[in-house]
């Protein structure tokens, strides 16, 4: 992830207590300065505290909810950590140097289970939310500040898609060694169902159509229809009996007429827009669209 771009003004003491430079007589609750912070707890992982500047107000967002500043920064402002062990903190659920078995023990969640991602995807939520609620950035700083948290969101989204693939993946190799188990007698089946279908069968019911049509057509002439018995066109004994269905299809024949018809089509709209996209970003404009270019945060 790419770093803030802090200005020494705003966040000087932030810098200063990274290099221990702070008196004590500048920690008081009346003298609040941007930046990261952990906050001591005696259960479970230290509180991750962020102090940063929305326009002229300084905001304090604690593991992704925003609180009172003055209540929190005397019991953070002498713990001044990096910005990667913040991040570290609301990803992770625990603290770059904390041991893995402490933050267990703590009845911290598994990093990877569900419960421990969907808390660090709500902490990020809640700041993300601070964030929107504040209206558009006003400054580099918040701008990058929320281009990390959209960057810290999306590792979140990255770790979901692993490991719902490690999750599944025993289920689908399962399922494909079943597939190739089965499949080949499947459509092995299929092929012979259909040849003798289209090869011996189907002629027959053809022929036996045409008879009878024309059989029809010879009893209307000597006017003895009604004495005529409509014969059976079909095949078989034993269960499903096997008979002619007529397949419908279209064969066109002017294509400008077609899509004149369907043009107001809401799916046919849809489709063009997708080919008008993709000529577009080829360098290539379709007749009758216009490059449109939109700049978005990604």
């Amino acid at each position: 992830m790419t770093a803030l771009k802090y200005g020494e003004g705003d966040y000087s003491y932030w810098h200063r207590a990274l290099r221990g430079e702070i008196n004590k007589s500048e920690m008081n609750d009346g003298n609040m300065h941007a930046g990261f912070y952990r906050m001591r707890r005696k259960d479970g992982p230290d509180d991750a505290v962020s102090y940063f500047w929305h326009g002229s107000n300084l905001v304090c967002v604690v593991n992704g909810v925003a609180m009172k500043g003055d209540v929190v920064w005397t019991s953070c402002c002498d713990n001044a950590v990096s910005h990667e062990d913040y991040q570290s903190r609301i990803i992770n659920g625990r603290w770059p140097n904390d041991h893995e078995m402490a933050a267990k023990s703590n009845r911290a969640p598994d990093d990877d289970s569900m419960e421990g991602v969907t808390a660090r995807l709500e902490d990020l939520e809640r700041e993300a939310k601070a964030l929107i609620d504040a209206g558009p950035a006003q400054d580099q700083n918040n701008a990058d500040r929320a281009s990390d948290l959209a960057n810290m969101i999306a590792e979140i989204e990255k770790r979901v898609n692993t490991i719902h693939k490690k999750e599944k993946e025993p289920s689908l190799i399962a399922g494909r060694i079943v597939d190739r188990r089965w499949f080949p007698l499947r459509d092995r089946a299929a092929t012979a169902k259909q040849e003798i279908k289209a090869k011996v069968v189907t002629p027959f019911l053809v022929q036996l159509r045409r008879d009878a049509e024309a059989e029809a057509d010879k009893a209307r002439e000597l006017g003895v229809e009604q004495y005529l018995e409509q014969p059976k066109i079909g095949a078989g004994s034993i269960k499903r009996t096997v008979a002619l269905r007529t397949k419908v299809s279209a064969k066109i024949v002017d294509y400008d007429a077609l899509i004149n018809c369907v043009k107001h089509i809401v799916e046919v709209r849809g489709l063009v827009q997708r080919l008008a996209d993709t000529a577009c970003r080829g360098g290539n404009p379709l007749p009758g669209t216009v490059k449109i270019e939109t700049e978005i945060a990604t």
